[in-house]
């Protein structure tokens, strides 16, 4: 019978995702602050493009995590502790998820 993880591997799975997610925001916020001041249509358009494929990076790990937690680590979660931990998380990704996409949906 499988059991919720062990506290090492829970911390280890919300790293790994942590790692992953920030070098892609890092890259989007940074992409931004250029966008501000280039005034070149072509260097505007490589920029949208490049941002556009770190916000669907994100979009992607978002989601991935979200399935796991909710496909595996939630059924197996035996404590209100852990519980709450990962509602906490599908919230903190939502989030992100939401920071990156540019349109309305949300």
């Amino acid at each position: 019978m499988r059991s919720d993880p062990k506290p090492d591997e829970r911390n280890l799975i919300c790293t790994i995702y942590k790692n992953a997610l920030a070098s892609h925001r890092r890259t989007v916020k940074l992409i931004d602050g250029k966008l501000q001041v280039s005034r070149k249509k072509w260097k505007v358009d490589s920029l949208m493009a490049y941002k556009h494929r770190h916000q669907q990076k994100i979009i992607d790990l978002c989601s991935q995590f979200e399935h796991l937690v909710n496909s595996k680590l939630l059924p197996l979660s035996d404590t209100m502790e852990n519980h709450a931990l990962y509602y906490k998380l599908l919230g903190d990704y939502k989030r992100y998820e939401i920071e990156a996409s540019d349109n309305s949906m949300y």
